[in-house]
């Protein structure tokens, strides 16, 4: 039995019913083409959810693939760029994980530079952080100023959620 972590889990956007069933209707006719991806070492899943319940409710066998990652972080941050990668994604997803991104790497970058120099200041700050935000702007093909209203965006729906379900987001 596979296990499903549910911050993992809940980096990926829900489908709606259709979609389900949709999924659900060509894995019955074609089988589970695609492996569901889990982090080497571990039952978890990190990419297939859907395709797990299907397989499960419908008797259907699956593959599945190990993907090896060194840390939890390293997972999430693989598990938000092949959401952003997918085509179905709304525009409001796009945003979130986009923002959600920006704001890993910014922690990221800012970690690394603070190792290296302990007495970094403000404006050694801003400028890792543009620095980030036009990398991410340039990989999305959107503007600086949308990838910082992303980070802004993410973090109010991450505050929501706080106070309400996964399922709001």
């Amino acid at each position: 039995m596979l296990k499903i972590d549910q911050e993992f889990k809940n980096l990926i956007p829900e489908l709606s019913k259709e979609e389900f069933e949709q999924l659900e209707k060509n894995c019955i006719a074609e089988g589970i083409r695609d492996s569901i991806k889990l982090w080497s070492g571990t039952d978890i899943i990190i990419d297939g959810h859907n395709r797990y319940k299907i397989a499960l409710d419908n008797n259907l066998k699956y593959e599945t693939y190990g993907m090896g990652f060194d840390t939890r972080d390293d997972v999430i941050d693989w598990m938000i760029n092949n959401q952003l990668g997918r085509r179905n994604l709304s525009k409001e997803t796009q945003s979130y994980l986009r923002g959600l991104q920006y704001s890993r790497e910014k922690k990221k970058v800012g970690a690394q530079e603070e190792n290296k120099n302990s007495s970094k200041n403000e404006v050694d700050i801003l400028t890792t952080s543009n620095k980030t935000v036009e990398k991410l702007a340039e990989q999305h093909n959107v503007s600086p100023k949308t990838i910082q209203r992303d980070e802004q965006y993410a973090k109010a729906v991450d505050e929501i959620v706080k106070n309400t379900t996964p399922e709001v987001k």
